[in-house]
């Protein structure tokens, strides 16, 4: 199995030594390290030409005439490389030495997903000894949402985005760059499609440092605590429910901006809360572009859950109502027992 690493640069001559130094200490090699430079104009490309000599692994170097944007360099990267298995690699963060190993062995055992993604510890220039935090926590998908997603809920957890491209690795080549927009990047795009397939899938090790730095293009926000995640904590799941994946995609897409209208008031009125309702129509030119008529398997998610939650309330209720029946029956009989 032929192992790719999509490597996309630009002005990352800082970081980009450690970054190659990493992956070329993994303990299961990669048999190729494709780099697209998107018009650097520091000592990047000097930086990486260095280690060509000084390692067996094959890096080729692809420079872009003109800047082609986060989302379109490493759909160019992804598609030179011949690798089965293929890493999307940052120019700033530091593998683990084990990465590669653990997540090959993970698509072994794992033959029907085509997309994984893993935790990460988060560090500072500044503070290069000390952790700052983990992704998973820093971005909300936590043991909690973990366990809805091996539930079966992907769709109901990616409804904020919660994979980090820089920690990504994917079977083959996909094509995503099309569908991305400046809100909506590649590792998004490439999580919801692979979740429309049911072959997302994640590993909660950390297996990078992920640096976090001013000049960063893509950063993960110092405080999270934002709307988005507001909204993403405000959703109702549970495990428990089950809606068929048949039920769950049946619907076609359509561009009805009444619909998401529709949607949102749906989505705050099973939430019992009005923030969801505001957020959709404070965002509703990314969210449309983002989900389509994905609200409709929301609602269904949704309802299935009100159901479930009446159910549970019914069954209670008639529970309690049978204990006071038996109730007094046994008082009757403890008093015939005094009597006697």
């Amino acid at each position: 199995m032929r192992l790719s690493v999509a490597l996309c640069t630009y002005n990352g001559g800082q970081y980009i030594r450690e970054q190659i130094e990493s992956i070329l200490r993994q303990s299961m090699p990669v048999d190729e390290i494709v780099v697209c430079d998107d018009g650097s104009t520091d000592n990047t490309l000097q930086i990486i030409e260095s280690f060509r000599s000084e390692t067996p692994t094959k890096i080729r170097i692809y420079r872009n005439e003109t800047n082609l944007g986060v989302c379109a360099n490493f759909q160019k990267a992804v598609n030179l490389c011949y690798g089965d298995i293929i890493f999307l690699s940052d120019q700033d963060d530091i593998w683990y030495p084990n990465k590669v190993e653990i997540i090959l062995q993970w698509f072994r055992e794992n033959p029907s997903k085509k997309v994984v993604f893993s935790n990460a510890h988060l560090f500072s220039t500044s503070e290069a000894d000390n952790e700052i935090d983990t992704l998973f926590n820093r971005i909300g998908f936590g043991p909690k949402y973990q366990a809805y997603f091996d539930a079966g809920c992907e769709l109901p957890v990616f409804y904020c985005n919660h994979a980090t491209g820089a920690a990504m690795a994917i079977r083959g080549k996909m094509d995503f760059a099309a569908y991305c927009t400046p809100q909506i990047l590649h590792d998004e795009v490439i999580s919801l499609l692979a979740i429309q397939s049911h072959s997302l899938g994640y590993l909660p090790q950390a297996l990078i440092r992920y640096r976090m730095h001013d000049s960063q293009e893509m950063s993960i926000p110092q405080n999270m605590q934002s709307a988005e995640r507001r909204f993403n904590e405000l959703h109702i799941l549970d495990p428990n429910v089950n809606i068929s994946r048949a039920h769950r995609w049946r619907f076609p897409l359509t561009d009805d901006t009444l619909a998401y209208l529709r949607f949102a008031k749906e989505r705050a009125r099973f939430s019992r809360s009005i923030f969801c309702y505001l957020y959709i129509l404070r965002h509703l030119a990314t969210y449309r572009q983002q989900y389509g008529t994905m609200y409709r398997h929301f609602i269904s998610y949704d309802r299935s859950i009100f159901r479930t939650r009446v159910k549970k309330i019914a069954h209670r209720a008639l529970h309690l109502a049978a204990q006071k029946k038996e109730c007094p029956a046994q008082e009757n009989h403890t008093k015939q027992n005094l009597q006697l």
